[in-house]
């Protein structure tokens, strides 16, 4: 009887497991993921070259993995389930306390090579800018290492004062702006969202005034914007990779000046509304409301008559700090290394660019190898 019952156990699960892998090439495959924000694997193309180099292996199991039907309801199960197991670590966020989901980043996932070889990276591009021009590096800290107080006990994120500590040593020459102890006395202002890994308008905010005063400039004053919020329904990133909705929401806000309300905005050949496209409010990245999203160039023309130029090579957390710029320079570029393709030092010298800000956050600096065309003074082919 019990041989019977183990036969009949093994028997339904086999055939669950054909019926969803039978669904998944039933199925119409899905080419983005609102949730995620992000363009799905297709089904990859069968050559002899991708079998003998193992390319199809893995894209295929990729290809799995993205178009498992029901994909959001397994992720949603998954959590439920480490839940109560009394896990804290679900699908690498960490459920940390007062509602934060904190991207977890262990010391196995700090590629301390490509972090050194990035940081190189920048200096050697800074120190191959024009004399005379105005050049600095801001890396943004994680929420894990600002806000450990929310961590959940037990906890392990990598070392990340010891790499602030070596990139505050090797980019001394080219002015690097440290934001970890401002930060650090100041993180009761809400500087990270609780569902996403961006931080928040405030912590933009904060930083750019940082920055300006760094750089021996006043920075904006808060009595020139207007504060408005933009929702106070956003669900992030980080919520989209574990799916347990514990009713917690995101403000969006931003601080709008004269100038940000002036501005005319380029994206890749293309012109936009404006720095806020707010359309992006009823969609599920909300960040997207600054700039709608990346893209390899960005050109801002505020209006100002002062001459004075600002270059930002960035990742996504300069789209909520580049308004603040447009309260001070005459016109602000973008250049995202992940899109762009040209010759940056014929991009300074073409726009007459008069100071250069390179914004990463760290944990894209340990791990993005996009950052390494710097080397070469920013020669990008397409």
């Amino acid at each position: 009887m019990k041989k019977i019952d183990n036969l009949t156990t093994v028997i339904v699960f086999s055939l669950f497991l054909l019926l969803l892998g039978a669904g998944g090439w039933v199925l119409k495959d899905k080419a983005f993921s609102a949730n995620e924000n992000r363009v799905l694997q297709q089904r990859p193309a069968v050559t002899a070259e991708a079998l003998l180099s193992g390319e199809f292996e893995e894209a295929f199991q990729k290809y799995q993995d993205d178009q498992f039907p029901f994909r959001d309801s397994w992720i949603t199960l998954k959590t439920a389930t480490k839940l109560a197991l009394l896990s804290k670590d679900l699908n690498g966020v960490y459920l940390g306390k007062d509602g934060y989901l904190i991207e977890k980043i262990s010391d196995e996932d700090a590629d301390q090579e490509l972090f050194a070889s990035n940081l190189q990276a920048v200096k050697a591009f800074c120190e191959k800018l024009p004399t005379g021009l105005s050049k600095s590096v801001i890396l943004v800290p994680t929420t894990a290492a600002i806000m450990k107080e929310k961590l959940p006990a037990g906890a392990a994120p990598f070392e990340e004062g010891a790499y602030a500590k070596a990139a505050a040593r090797q980019l001394q020459s080219v002015n690097y702006v440290d934001l970890y102890n401002e930060f650090g006395k100041k993180r009761d202002r809400a500087l990270y969202y609780r569902t996403d890994h961006h931080w928040t308008t405030e912590g933009a905010m904060l930083a750019y005034d940082v920055w300006k005063q760094f750089m021996g400039q006043s920075g904006i004053s808060l009595k020139q914007l207007h504060k408005r919020l933009l929702s106070d329904d956003f669900q992030g990133s980080l919520y989209s990779k574990v799916l347990w909705d514990d009713g917690t929401r995101d403000q969006v806000t931003a601080y709008i000046g004269e100038r940000q309300m002036h501005s005319r905005v380029i994206a890749d050949g293309q012109t936009l509304g404006g720095m806020y496209q707010e359309q992006f409010l009823r969609e599920k990245d909300k960040y997207a409301v600054f700039f709608g999203g990346n893209y390899g160039s960005v050109e801002v023309d505020t209006g100002n008559q002062n001459g004075k130029h600002l270059l930002i090579i960035k990742d996504s957390f300069a789209n909520a700090f580049a308004p603040f710029a447009a309260e001070d320079f005459d016109k602000v570029f973008l250049i995202d290394l992940r899109y762009f393709s040209g010759n940056l030092m014929d991009y300074v010298e073409e726009n007459h660019i008069t100071d250069v800000l390179i914004l990463y956050s760290m944990s894209n600096m340990i791990k993005d190898k996009n950052i390494s065309a710097l080397k070469s003074g920013g020669n990008i082919l397409s």
